[in-house]
């Protein structure tokens, strides 16, 4: 056996990762679309009150620049689509009809949040889908979501925090709830949010390619904890306990971190 003969099947084998790593990480690089898009996913925590019944998410301008000048480029994923789709615009108009069979009329509120609503969702959906052509750029915009809801965490349980270490008694920026809403100003809103942060980031760090690594992993799991307690959303805590009972069946490591968070977070 010559040299030449085991590096052959070596220098294949390499070439062959190479080759795989390279259609997976294909296209990952961004276009300038594509950066208005991964805004909108940053931007998702967000909200400015215009009216005192109206508020405006910072996101749905990024999201109107993507639709502007990269709707041409967005392609139909046909598999990311189904019936339960169909189901959820059903829903919403049915939530349109008894809104008005019990009020009479629709108010502003429930015409923004409910027909413009799915319409924002549908596209948004559309343009993740389309968005994420291999699983480098579907990474990247699940990291820039993670990081975002637990960077804005952070600055809303200190600013609570801090004044109450000077022994002031303060509540929960933008509101004047002791529940936690961040700037969405709804604590179940923020809970929910919270809640699915915390799930994509905890299944992901349970496996070989966490979304983020090194002490920032805990960090993340930590605030992302605490809020969702502060919260006081009986929803978010309930959606957090049904990922983790079906979590016992299908990740058994991801329902072991969120028990050892939610230990950590009761420690605190």
């Amino acid at each position: 056996m010559t040299i030449s003969s085991v590096q052959r099947p070596l220098a294949i084998l390499a070439n062959k990762r190479a080759s795989s790593r390279r259609l997976l990480y294909e296209g990952s690089r961004l276009a300038v679309p594509d950066l208005f898009l991964v805004g909108y996913v940053a931007l998702l925590p967000y909200q400015v009150e215009v009216a005192s019944d109206l508020r405006i998410a910072l996101s749905d301008f990024c999201l109107i620049l993507y639709l502007l000048f990269g709707i041409s480029g967005m392609r139909y994923v046909r598999k990311a689509w189904s019936l339960w789709h169909t189901g959820l615009v059903f829903l919403f108009t049915l939530g349109l009809f008894v809104a008005a069979d019990a009020e009479g009329h629709l108010t502003r509120y429930v015409v923004v949040n409910k027909s413009v609503g799915i319409l924002v969702l549908l596209l948004t959906y559309a343009a993740l889908t389309s968005f994420s052509t291999t699983w480098g750029r579907a990474e990247r915009i699940m990291r820039v979501f993670v990081l975002s809801v637990a960077a804005q965490n952070v600055v809303m349980i200190g600013a609570i925090l801090v004044p109450k270490a000077y022994g002031l008694n303060t509540y929960w920026p933008s509101t004047s709830s002791p529940r936690l809403s961040g700037m969405l100003v709804d604590a179940n809103a923020y809970g929910a949010m919270l809640v699915l942060a915390l799930i994509i980031h905890e299944a992901t760090a349970s496996g070989d390619a966490p979304l983020v690594k090194g002490w920032l992993r805990y960090l993340v799991s930590l605030t992302l904890g605490c809020g969702i307690v502060c919260t006081f959303s009986r929803s978010a805590w309930i959606g957090l306990t049904m990922a983790w009972l079906a979590s016992l069946v299908l990740h058994r490591r991801f329902a072991l971190r969120i028990v050892g968070g939610g230990l950590l977070v009761l420690l605190c």
